[in-house]
């Protein structure tokens, strides 16, 4: 679970709010298996994106990751 430096959100957030859209929170399902059958030890868990950009992740609550998204937007601004 990396975690992206404020000077990488300042440019996620400018770029987003330029074209008028918001960092999205996302509930993400896991993975089980490979195309071969083989388990991925991937685990569900809620991120931080939007579209199909994922910028953080490993989030086991929406309120973690909505705390997160706060943080991120109190240092930022």
């Amino acid at each position: 679970m990396k975690r992206l430096n404020t000077e990488e959100w300042c440019h996620i957030l400018r770029n987003l709010e330029e074209e008028g859209q918001e960092v999205e929170i996302v509930w993400l399902d896991a993975v089980p298996f490979d195309g071969d059958g083989h388990p991925t030890g991937e685990e569900n868990e809620w991120v931080l994106c939007f579209g199909t950009e994922l910028f953080e992740d490993g989030f086991r609550t929406e309120r973690e990751a909505e705390e997160r998204l706060e943080e991120i937007k109190r240092t930022v601004t």
